[in-house]
């Protein structure tokens, strides 16, 4: 093989290692609950997945898949978005309601900290009565500190799929106590299959100010360099 198609390959591989390191990682969510396991994408922790309240009602943790990514970078100064998708099937018809407490803890690595949150609908289907209600507190993991509630309601008609909030200040660590709840209403049907949460991250800033150090001193020591010439 001649230095050319080494160098090639290499540079493959690289880029494979790191289509790897900041790829999807997946798991079943009775799973990560009975077992304290974990997922990780790129700068973002997500741990401490349990049950909250008496349990789902209609389902089973165990019907739902977990899935942790990362999104290229956001257009509004944060430095990526980090996805917690679930994948499930939930139905109910008139009269009937599938209900799924949950509660996990997401954490910012490497110099980051969380800056906003955002909960969405993204796969899901009403009729009549029918509504589809995501309910959703966060909370500082620390202090402990209210960061407000976040609530998606898909009645008949309706198109409310997203809600954003920003963390101020931002925060290394966040715990989210969450409700999925899908009902039929008295004359209607209702449907689940897919919802996320996404962190924005913003640098900490002893992080920021430290880089701007470096570029500082490195220039001094560029200018120095010259004049000693």
């Amino acid at each position: 093989m001649n230095v050319k198609n080494f160098a090639l390959l290499s540079s493959i591989v690289a880029g494979s290692s790191l289509m790897l390191a900041l790829g999807a990682q997946a798991a079943n969510l009775g799973t990560l609950i009975s077992t304290g396991g974990t997922l990780t994408a790129g700068n973002v922790l997500y741990s401490n997945f349990q049950e909250a309240g008496a349990g789902p009602i209609n389902t089973s943790y165990d019907t739902i898949q977990v899935n942790a990514k990362v999104f290229t970078p956001t257009p509004d100064g944060f430095t990526e978005e980090n996805d917690l998708g679930f994948t499930l099937s939930a139905t109910a018809e008139s009269n009937q309601t599938v209900d799924i407490p949950l509660t996990y803890t997401i954490t910012a690595l490497n110099g980051q900290l969380i800056g906003g949150i955002n909960n969405r609908l993204t796969g899901f289907g009403t009729d009549g009565t029918g509504k589809v209600v995501i309910s959703e507190n966060a909370y500082d993991a620390v202090t402990g500190q209210s960061f407000g509630n976040l609530v998606n309601i898909q009645p008949s008609g309706g198109s409310n799929v997203f809600k954003s909030t920003a963390l101020v200040p931002p925060t290394k660590s966040i715990t989210l106590t969450k409700n999925i709840n899908v009902s039929g209403g008295t004359n209607g049907s209702a449907h689940l299959s897919a919802f996320d949460n996404s962190v924005e991250l913003v640098p900490e800033p002893l992080t920021v100010a430290g880089g701007g150090l470096a570029l500082g001193l490195g220039f001094l020591v560029r200018r120095k360099t010259r004049v000693s010439k």
